[in-house]
């Protein structure tokens, strides 16, 4: 399947400058068994038993090819020879860690055939989603008040677009401050750029590209033009 990556990095790429230093990548979700095929996939260290839990094969290469855009965005940081042997390990909470560099904070997020991350010197989170049709009774269990008037707001072809990149903004707030699973989604109001979880103000931006739609957040006081 055609994976459109490098309309979707540029337009990752131009959402990020508005949080400041920002390094963006975005690389393919192969075709299942693909790494398998090609040898040992291209994971470091612990990242090999962290990949092991995946036991379905679609899943697995997500995960590998998030962690190959999450070093890619790191060699451009410190360089492509020293990105190769870092370690992307798990936190407690399941946010992706650097060893050895526990200053960067990285974000990996994939949709269908594509995975993009993002690494700064701050806390922001990313996610991407593409612009499948969603059942009726998903804005009914995930969204709030708010959200469901900006949806019911425009024609029915529109709303998949409309329900994703709220979806995006959701997963991509909750990443900043590791709060994945503990927030329910159903009272979290991302209609706006400027969010408040657990009393902390964030900036969530978001753009489209390519029948993709992608978020971007940061704490509030991070925002470059906030």
């Amino acid at each position: 399947m055609f994976a459109p990556v490098e309309p979707i990095e540029r337009a990752l790429l131009s959402l990020a400058e508005t949080f400041g230093e920002v390094s963006v990548a975005t690389t393919v979700v192969p075709a299942i068994g693909a790494f398998d095929s090609a040898g040992p996939p291209p994971l470091v260290g612990e990242e090999h038993a962290l990949g092991d839990r995946f036991h379905e094969p679609h899943r697995r290469a997500q995960f590998i090819a998030g962690r190959v855009a999450a070093r890619r965005a790191l060699g451009q940081c410190l360089g492509p020879t020293v990105a190769a042997d870092l370690v992307i390990g798990r936190s407690p909470a399941g946010a992706p860690v650097v060893d050895g560099h526990g200053y960067l904070h990285v974000s990996i997020a994939h949709s269908a055939s594509v995975a993009v991350a993002v690494v700064a010197r701050f806390p922001l989170g990313v996610d991407i989603e593409r612009n499948d049709p969603r059942p009726e009774a998903f804005a009914r269990l995930f969204f709030t008040d708010t959200e469901r008037r900006k949806i019911s707001a425009v024609d029915a072809g529109e709303r998949p677009a409309v329900i994703n990149t709220l979806w995006t903004r959701k997963e991509a707030a909750c990443k900043v401050g590791h709060w994945g699973g503990r927030l329910p989604f159903a009272r979290l109001d991302c209609a706006d750029d400027a969010v408040t979880v657990d009393g902390q103000g964030l900036d969530v931006r978001s753009t489209s590209a390519a029948n993709y739609q992608l978020s971007l957040a940061t704490f509030r006081r991070r925002s470059a033009h906030g």
